[in-house]
Formats: structure tokens, C-alpha cells, sequence
């Protein structure tokens, strides 16, 4: 008798590294609903996303930091470093809303640029990598993340 394997592969993983005084941690946490349109549409993806959002003051980004992303072979993800200003945030400390259309600002254009980036070099991106973008975008759109194209 053989047994059944089943491997979970945290498709989604999210972090945070911001002021206590945002909701950005909340925020972030909506993307894990794409997970269902991954598993749905993208099943041939055979590595998982990370992404992690950082609200930092200028001071901070002024010394080096900026939004990067790498494949990491070990952990087989696409890790997402994405830096904010949180000066930005900071007159939208109790607008939920606004705060969501900031993430998507920084979030989108870097993922977009990403995914073209690492299409080139992840044998299972390539034939994909334009329909995700245009998934993540609506999806984003849905969340309110990114207002609707005119």
C-alpha cells in the first residue's frame, strides 16, 4: 500500500517592518486573497511569492535603502522588499483607504517590473508572467489598492 504525500507550499508569505500607527500590517494581509487565483490559474508556478512592505522614514532611505527583489534557490520564493516613505502615510494615519492607495503606488509598478525582470529568468514565469500582471492589476484594482484605469 502506498501512502499519499501531500506538500504544502506557502504560495503567499507576507511581512511588515512599519509604524504601529498605520494599518499597513492589515493592509498587506489582503493580498493573501490572490492566493486563490494563483492556485486557480497559475498552478504551473513552482515557487512561492514574498512580500515585504517597509514604511521607513527618509532618513533611512536617503542612506542606501530601496525596493528590491531576489530569487532566493534555497527557499525556491521571489522575495519582494518593498520600501515606502512613511512621511507619505503620516496625514492618513486613521484613512484606511488612502493609506491602501499608497501600498498600491509603490506595490504594483515594482511588481510589474519584477515579474517582466525574473519572466526572463524563471523557466515558469515566462509563458505566464503578462497574465499575472494583468490579474495582479485587477485584483488590486478589486482591493482598491489602485484606482480604476479611465
Amino acid at each position: 500500500m502506498q501512502a499519499l504525500i501531500i506538500v504544502y507550499m506557502e504560495i503567499i508569505k507576507l511581512t511588515s517592518d512599519v509604524p504601529s500607527y498605520l494599518k499597513l500590517r492589515e493592509i498587506k494581509n489582503e493580498l493573501l486573497d490572490f492566493i486563490v487565483i494563483l492556485n486557480d490559474k497559475y498552478s504551473s508556478i513552482d515557487f512561492s511569492f514574498w512580500f515585504c512592505f517597509r514604511a521607513l522614514t527618509d532618513n533611512a532611505i536617503e542612506s542606501g535603502w530601496k525596493s528590491k527583489v531576489t530569487f532566493y534557490k534555497k527557499h525556491n520564493a521571489l522575495s519582494f522588499d518593498i520600501i515606502m516613505s512613511e512621511i507619505e502615510f503620516i496625514p492618513y494615519k486613521k484613512d484606511m483607504a488612502t493609506q491602501r492607495k499608497i501600498m498600491g503606488k509603490y506595490f504594483y509598478p515594482f511588481f510589474k517590473e519584477s515579474i517582466i525582470k525574473y519572466a526572463k529568468k524563471l523557466p515558469s514565469l515566462k509563458p505566464i508572467a503578462e497574465n499575472l500582471i494583468l490579474d495582479m492589476e485587477k485584483f488590486l484594482t478589486e482591493k482598491e489598492w489602485l484606482s480604476p484605469a479611465e
